[in-house]
């Protein structure tokens, strides 16, 4: 949701401090800017795997070394609010599409258009200055743009209410969207 590039997983012994023992393997892993927060969790349960078993090799071989744990470097995810589910389109596309990334598969970012709820699965964001938060400023490829705060956020993957998960173009087109269009 921060939009960080870089994640990683850690194998460290537990002690009564949260996040504070000594590690005995890292791995740092790329988050790519499409990424998505499911895909992320299997890439980093793959990843743990890996070092697991690494891990396993070095105790059972007697040559483990443990590193101290820097807790300056800790930090803290707090829990999703539900209010940041609901796109706020006065701010930037790329928070908004980090978001979209970060809540995906659950529990979904969404908007209300035409009264009723849309998720928003997959978007990419626009550089440049797009006014007109929550106005469909265009078509990127027949996918809609929205204006937001600060540039605009092409909708490649949404969800109607009471339906499934549908290209934007295909969901744009059978909607009969159009330039001028709002979102709330």
């Amino acid at each position: 949701m921060d939009g960080l590039n870089q994640t990683g997983v850690t194998l460290f012994r537990l002690v009564e401090k949260m996040d504070a023992g000594p590690i005995l393997l890292q791995k740092a892993v790329p988050v790519g800017p499409e990424t998505t927060a499911g895909e992320l969790a299997e890439i980093l349960a793959h990843e743990g795997s890996q070092i697991f078993l690494k891990s396993l090799e070095y105790l059972c071989g007697g040559y483990a070394e443990y590193i101290a744990q820097d807790e300056s470097l800790a930090t803290f995810a707090p829990k999703i609010d539900r209010e940041e589910e609901r796109l706020a389109w006065s701010e930037p596309a790329l928070k908004l599409h980090n978001r979209v990334r970060a809540l995906n598969p659950s529990p979904g970012a969404y908007c209300v258009f035409s009264g009723k709820r849309l998720k928003i699965w997959k978007t990419r964001p626009l550089e440049g200055t797009n006014p007109g938060n929550g106005t469909v400023t265009g078509f990127a490829e027949r996918f809609p743009v929205v204006g937001c705060g600060k540039g605009g956020l092409v909708l490649l993957e949404v969800q109607p209410e009471g339906k499934g998960p549908l290209r934007g173009d295909d969901w744009a087109r059978g909607s009969r969207i159009k330039e001028g269009d709002r979102f709330e």
